[in-house]
């Protein structure tokens, strides 16, 4: 029978890995894909089903749209998609989006 460790004394996985992404430059980075998998779930379903998020650069999000009819409503709703992401994401990571 195997001995349980120890639990007292492990540290959390955040607390681990949130020094060692900030010192490697690579927090920001994380943030940016959070965008992205964050997506879906602030859109809603019936946008997601239209729209992909492909990469973000430089705060700008690039979203791959189906049709023009799609791409010309969100574009009505692209400041409101930007500060929905940024709420839920603690900050400001989106600055823009590129329908494609």
């Amino acid at each position: 029978m195997s001995k349980r460790p120890n639990l007292e004394n492990l540290e959390s996985l955040a607390d681990i890995l949130y020094p060692a992404l900030t010192k490697h430059g690579m927090l920001w980075e994380l943030k940016e894909l959070q965008a992205i998998l964050l997506w879906g779930k602030v859109v809603g379903t019936k946008i997601a089903k239209k729209t992909k998020p492909q990469r973000i650069e430089n705060g700008v999000l690039f979203v791959k749209v189906k049709g023009a009819a799609w791409r010309q409503e969100l574009v009505f709703h692209k400041q409101e998609l930007i500060k929905k992401l940024n709420k839920e994401l603690g900050e400001q990571v989106v600055k823009d989006l590129t329908l494609v």
